[in-house]
């Protein structure tokens, strides 16, 4: 597997989160879905809670530390205002958006080999079943 190159990270994480928030192909309902590149052994980049994928700009992305939210894995019971208290610290810069709630998701799936980049979507047709009677 090739390193990954830092500096084209954010642009390869902007073009996927672009493509699966396109409006014609129906994936996401404006910010639902997440996009996330690993950056190194220890970091990531992930889309912000409350980012639209389809128009995401870099100030949409906050970089975290992996292991501050595999750690939440571990625990039994986390109340909300907890888990958002981890977000806000697995942060790099302190000054970046809250990340989604979704990260400690991606931070699990970016750990398993292999795995550079994941993108996930809630499309509108699966919603629709789901969201039904």
């Amino acid at each position: 597997m090739p390193a990954l190159d830092p500096t084209t990270l954010p642009a390869q994480l902007l073009a996927l989160s672009h493509d699966l928030g396109r409006e014609d192909r129906r994936l996401a309902i404006l910010g639902e879905g997440n996009t996330s590149a690993r950056v190194s052994a220890g970091t990531f980049l992930v889309k912000a809670s409350g980012a639209q994928l389809g128009s995401l700009s870099p100030l949409g992305v906050t970089e975290c530390r992996i292991h501050d939210l595999l750690a939440l894995l571990d625990r039994k019971t986390l109340s909300d205002a907890a888990i958002d208290d981890a977000l806000f610290a697995a942060r790099v810069d302190p000054a970046a958006k809250k990340p989604s709630v979704e990260a400690v998701f991606h931070a699990y799936l970016l750990t398993l080999p292999g795995v550079d980049f994941v993108g996930h979507t809630h499309p509108i047709a699966v919603n629709q079943l789901l969201c039904s009677r």
